[in-house]
């Protein structure tokens, strides 16, 4: 979260609910939208994403989109590093 806040310049209530797409660029948007189909079919996928931010270094991150079932759920997990 700590990079996420530095990368946008958002806080982190800002960061928090917001829709993740918000802050990738229209490129990214469209892959992440792609990944994130693939994903609810189980499989799981890691992808490069370009964020929007104040730096133009530091803007790639590795997205990893897992689909994973609790009780009788279905979520999408999304972590960047």
């Amino acid at each position: 979260t700590e990079r996420a806040v530095e990368c946008t310049g958002k806080t982190r209530s800002q960061l928090i609910g917001a829709p993740f797409t918000n802050f990738l660029d229209e490129k990214s948007q469209q892959d992440f939208r792609n990944e994130l189909r693939q994903a609810w079919m189980g499989i799981s996928r890691n992808v490069n994403m370009t964020m929007n931010t104040r730096s133009e270094s530091d803007r790639t991150f590795e997205a990893t989109l897992t689909r994973f079932t609790a009780d009788v759920t279905r979520d999408i997990l999304v972590i960047l590093r």
